[in-house]
């Protein structure tokens, strides 16, 4: 804008836009504005910059909804007490507490309070609460990206990790996982918007670090995707599971839904997520080692620093990669690959268990296991559908020792040893999906009584470092409990423990499209409500999908129940699913965790770990 210098702003001023800027390089804006020779004149500059984020082509033609945030609010709702007698279950939106809930006129300080002095009653409206909130805080942080470590609210110019992605974690633990199992699957798209405009970095990642092609994805990102954070004690720049993990979270989007259009993108990713693997692991004797191999973030027992071989995290990542990488080859068309990335998943290491019985944390024997740690990404693979190398009941047993080890630690030191939300949310879901209920709501009771402040965000640590994981981690581990699935099936209450005898659930989603509308139980039945996501059809192997009934519980009509999908429109009732206990059960008290020790106030927090 300009005009003479000796005169005011006047009705006449002109105001002409500027040339289009020019970028260089990343981060950095050049214009150039021609100023005529001559007679001095003044200008006024009005900047404005256009903040919406680059378009990747392949992601442009999805044809997910952005529904709005209320509607996204009230897809799932979960509840626990007592239905009416009306011989039935009753869905949560038909029972007697569709109005206010108890908690609803409480304050949380004290409703927190009471359920950390082991009040039932405040137990389950905490768990209730805690549930609603964490969904809140996802879909409000949620846009065309995904939550950061902070979710969208720093009240500072130094949040804590820079408000970045942390990707070994925080945003698959966290952040993103409970978007697909609560009913918010269109909200999963922000991650692979995330990771689609650093593409480019992440080759020269695998360039650079390992000598490869493909994609390395960095553990923490934001600005850019170059693997440039990391130190002695955190080589984060060795870790191979980033693009396995996006490409995990990528097909579960599309297996969830069923939209086609996410196919060009997942695929063009998963050839260059794969070739990284191919070209990065080091051949002998028949074996494809990784070397060097970090766990994120652990150290072997003993050694000087955390590098080391053949990390069971990057070998289960993987594995799981080449089977995902395999079906969206099959559904393109393109099967040239196939091949190779069996022969690559079946080179790699075989896991081992550790003399205690765990799952070691490194398949290579010459690395002892640290189990007083807060990481547990060697459980990936009981975390997601499953892998036939993880399969055998002395594999399952072994996870479920790590979960113990580990919740022992975390319980054995507090609050120090109970830093880091997230890695608590893992072990829940990987009880739950293991059907240990008892462990996986002692994960729940532990996380809602000190992971969230009275104006119910979470934090990162027990009463301090204001973080979103918990919010993305908590009702991924409460749904697990309910319901799990993979391929050809669907686990109805898998771990539902005696201290919750009645309640109900809604909304929760699947693999293959499955949609649970409903799920009513009380002390000795339960049903369901099941649909097929309308439109997904693509993501559905066969239109069978066999029902099972969780540890404790059988189909009311006896046996497993195959129920044949399709493409229900809204008006159709779905299909039912009834369960029933052998025996009724009784109730028995659980024993809450005992309280944590609240840091002081203005206490120095933790160390980054």
């Amino acid at each position: 804008r300009s005009r003479p210098a000796d005169q005011h702003e006047t009705a006449e001023t002109t105001v002409s836009p500027l040339p289009a800027a020019e970028l260089h390089g990343e981060g950095s804006l050049v214009a150039r504005l021609p100023v005529p020779a001559g007679s001095a004149a003044r200008l006024q500059l009005r900047v404005t910059v256009d903040g919406a984020p680059a378009h990747d082509p392949l992601l442009d033609g999805t044809t997910l909804p952005s529904p709005p945030r209320e509607e996204l609010a009230a897809r799932s709702v979960f509840r626990l007490g007592p239905t009416r007698d009306t011989g039935e279950p009753q869905g949560a939106g038909k029972r007697q507490d569709t109005g206010e809930r108890p908690w609803s006129a409480q304050p949380t300080e004290e409703l927190l309070a009471a359920a950390r002095t082991g009040d039932l009653a405040a137990e389950d409206a905490l768990v209730e609460l805690v549930y609603a909130a964490s969904r809140h805080t996802v879909i409000s942080s949620t846009g065309m990206l995904p939550p950061n470590l902070t979710g969208l609210w720093q009240g500072t110019w130094t949040p804590a990790w820079s408000g970045d992605y942390t990707l070994n974690g925080n945003v698959t633990l966290g952040a993103t996982a409970s978007m697909i199992s609560t009913g918010m699957p269109e909200l999963r798209l922000s991650l692979l918007r995330l990771v689609s405009r650093h593409l480019p970095a992440f080759r020269e990642n695998a360039r650079r670090i390992f000598g490869a092609e493909g994609v390395l994805l960095p553990a923490r990102l934001s600005t850019h995707g170059h693997a440039s954070h990391f130190s002695v004690g955190f080589p984060h720049l060795f870790w191979l599971g980033g693009g396995p993990w996006v490409l995990r979270q990528g097909w579960d989007l599309f297996s969830a839904t069923g939209d086609t259009a996410l196919l060009p993108w997942l695929w063009s990713f998963a050839q260059e997520v794969m070739r990284c693997c191919e070209t990065a692991v080091h051949h002998h004797d028949g074996v494809a080692h990784l070397v060097p191999s970090y766990s994120p973030e652990n150290t072997p027992r003993g050694a000087a620093n955390p590098l080391a071989v053949d990390a069971t995290s990057d070998i289960a990542a993987i594995r799981d990669a080449a089977v995902v990488a395999t079906r969206i080859g099959r559904l393109m068309g393109d099967e040239s690959h196939a091949a190779d990335w069996a022969g690559l998943r079946e080179s790699l290491p075989v896991p081992r268990l550790t003399s205690e019985g765990a799952l070691a944390e490194w398949a290579h024997p010459g690395f002892p296991d640290e189990p007083h740690h807060r990481h547990t990404s060697h459980l990936y693979p009981f975390g997601t559908e499953g892998d036939e190398a993880f399969a055998a009941e002395e594999m399952r047993a072994a996870a479920l020792t790590t979960v113990r080890q580990r919740l022992a630690y975390r319980e054995s030191d507090p609050p120090e040893s109970m830093e880091m939300a997230f890695g608590l949310c893992e072990l829940g879901v990987v009880a739950a999906r293991l059907g240990d209920a008892d462990l996986a709501l002692r994960v729940v009771h532990t996380l809602a009584g000190n992971y969230w402040r009275p104006s119910m965000m979470s934090t990162h640590d027990p009463g301090s470092i204001l973080n979103a994981d918990a919010s993305g981690g908590f009702p991924a581990v409460v749904s697990a409990m309910l319901l799990t699935s993979g391929p050809g099936q669907a686990v109805l209450l898998p771990a539902l423990p005696e201290r919750w005898p009645t309640g109900a659930v809604t909304g929760l989603c699947g693999a293959e499209g499955l949609a649970l509308e409903e799920l009513a139980w009380d002390a000795d039945r339960a049903r369901a409500t099941l649909r097929r996501r309308p439109g997904s059809q693509a993501a559905w192997p066969s239109p069978w999908l066999n029902i099972v009934a969780g540890r404790g519980w059988r189909h009311a009509d006896g046996g497993e129940q195959p129920h044949r999908g399709a493409d229900r429109g809204p008006d159709d009732p779905g299909a039912a699913a009834r369960l029933s206990r052998p025996e009724a059960t009784r109730v028995r008290r659980c024993v809450p965790p005992a309280p944590v020790p609240r840091r002081a106030p203005g206490a120095d927090p933790p160390r980054r770990r």
